[in-house]
């Protein structure tokens, strides 16, 4: 191919055929997996620029294969459109998996300092903000997945994405703004099955707020949370929740979890300010609450928290941890364990 510097802005015009890219031999992929592989493509790159602020043009991946010991995966092809001569840019990616849009007034070098500062203003205590200059990239971005398959295969095993989901947002660096809409069919993760999940979160400056409902969410095979609703209000060390769903079946099921989590950089104070839980007819109640800890060693403390239902209860208390001298005590008062079978 050839590059130009005849103008003022270089222009990059080249055909690349990569037979046999060992992604190892490069640091790319580890060295000791098994399943480390070759990667081979057909790229056409048709660039205009001097940086990546202001790259304009076209770059193609065709016939991209990624072979490894046990499977060669046909990835397609991917294009990437970049349009960032003007100061309204415009960056597509599409592809066989997933399509994603950047639309906006931004720079790509000065997005991850848009970002931290988004971040240092509503979460200052984690983030600090060591840039004197005040960022303003905005843009809106848009996120398809097509086929999920192949990227669970490669990358994520334990999670599973349905095609059609979808990610819409907008992000303001200059008024810490960021709102987004997700929503998908469905998502596994491990044995963890969510059904039409979605989520929209908020930013206006103050405060972060997020609402996630949906159909269900299948913890196991047994045990299976209906019509739900998330709901957080969050700023800095202190985040505010409320969970609740119904199942909407006889023998009644539904519960109520409400309260607040508070961070530090050692741990994260649960105050449990209401749990209302009803399994089959029997409706618990939260009457003595304790802060539950959790540490960043890995440590899930609880102290004494107790349950009743007229005359039974219930008395938790106690530390979870991969420690043998740690043990966590659970008391039984007059309980009738049938009401909890789908748990056991």
């Amino acid at each position: 191919g050839s590059i130009n510097f005849k103008n003022k802005v270089p222009e990059m015009d080249f055909i690349s055929n990569i037979n046999k890219l060992n992604l190892s031999q490069l640091n790319l992929a580890s060295k000791t997996k098994a399943d480390s592989g070759i990667f081979s493509s057909l790229v056409l790159i048709n660039l205009k620029g001097d940086n990546i602020d202001n790259l304009s043009g076209q770059v193609n991946f065709d016939d991209t294969k990624y072979k490894t010991n046990t499977k060669t995966y046909k990835l397609s092809s991917f294009n990437l459109n970049l349009n960032q001569q003007q100061p309204e840019k415009n960056i597509k990616l599409t592809s066989a998996y997933l399509n994603t849009t950047l639309k906006g007034k931004f720079n790509l070098s000065t997005l991850s300092n848009s970002i931290n500062q988004y971040l240092s203003n509503y979460y200052p205590t984690f983030f600090k903000n060591t840039s004197s200059k005040i960022h303003s990239d905005s843009v809106e971005f848009n996120v398809l997945i097509k086929n999920f398959t192949t990227i669970k295969e490669l990358f994520i095993p334990e999670l599973m994405v349905a095609q059609g989901t979808k990610l819409l947002g907008y992000f303001a660096a200059k008024n810490n703004k960021l709102s987004f809409d997700f929503n998908s069919k469905q998502i596994d993760y491990t044995t963890i099955k969510i059904v039409n999940p979605t989520l929209k979160v908020n930013s206006d400056g103050n405060i972060i707020t997020g609402v996630l409902n949906g159909n269900s969410i299948s913890l196991t095979d047994s045990i299976n949370i209906q019509n739900y609703n998330f709901c957080i209000h969050s700023r800095d060390k202190n985040t505010k929740y409320n969970f609740e769903w119904d199942n909407l079946t006889q023998p009644n099921n539904k519960g109520e979890f409400a309260g607040q989590l508070l961070f530090n950089k050692q741990s994260i104070y649960l105050l449990h300010d209401t749990i209302n839980l009803t399994v089959k007819d029997s409706a618990w109640t939260l009457v003595k609450s304790n802060p539950s800890v959790f540490n960043t060693n890995g440590s899930y403390f609880i102290n004494p928290l107790i349950f009743k239902n007229k005359t039974q209860s219930i008395g938790i208390a106690g530390t979870l941890q991969n420690n043998s001298k740690n043990m966590l005590v659970v008391n039984f008062s007059n309980v009738n364990m049938e009401q909890f079978q789908p748990l056991l």
